[in-house]
């Protein structure tokens, strides 16, 4: 169990990396109005799964289009700081500056991470400013790999945003303390009536 996976974004896996490197382009100050043009550089079966057929990919249709998109992926990272279940749902794909910025994102194929495919998928993107200036971000693993962890935090910070529409705060508030105390609980099934 300690090698699983948490998947931290609403997207394609094989997106996690280009949405790290949103994020954190984004961290950096990164802003859509700023942005001159942006090239990713990912491995051949990424850009197959997440940028092709154009069309669905920088006009995505349904939120799966979303989800499995390069273009809308980078682009709602960099224009929300964040790529949760809201930047992909169907009423987020008119936003205008996402679109735009998607507008500016090409891709291409990177001989190193072609090289070290399939054992992991990174992914590089490069940002131009409109004054010149260059930002990068590289990400090999994504985030939620056991080679790249999630936080205690962020696994409940993500839970919260999936769950806030269903259960109270104070009844989320018990969930995580009963699960952080998961190895001292007598009875299980005392967690499961939480969370019915």
């Amino acid at each position: 169990m300690m090698d699983t996976s948490i998947k931290v974004h609403a997207c394609c896996r094989f997106g996690g990396p280009v949405a790290d490197c949103g994020l954190d382009l984004y961290s950096k100050g990164v802003r859509a109005r700023d942005v001159a043009k942006i090239v990713a550089k990912v491995g051949d079966f990424t850009s197959r799964v997440l940028c092709y057929p154009p069309e669905s990919k920088y006009r995505p249709v349904t939120h799966v289009d979303a989800q499995f998109s390069l273009p809308w992926t980078i682009a709602v990272a960099i224009s929300k700081g964040k790529t949760g279940p809201g930047e992909f749902t169907e009423d987020a794909l008119g936003d205008r500056e996402v679109l735009e910025l998607a507008d500016k994102i090409t891709w291409e194929v990177d001989p190193e991470a072609e090289a070290v495919y399939p054992k992991y998928y990174p992914a590089t993107v490069v940002v131009t400013l409109n004054d010149g200036r260059e930002v990068v971000s590289h990400v090999d693993y994504p985030k939620g790999d056991p080679e790249n962890p999630v936080s205690i935090d962020e696994i409940v910070k993500k839970f919260h945003s999936l769950t806030e529409k269903y259960f109270a705060a104070d009844r989320r508030a018990s969930i995580v303390d009963a699960i952080k105390r998961l190895d001292e609980a007598a009875d299980v099934a005392k967690i499961a009536d939480l969370l019915r």
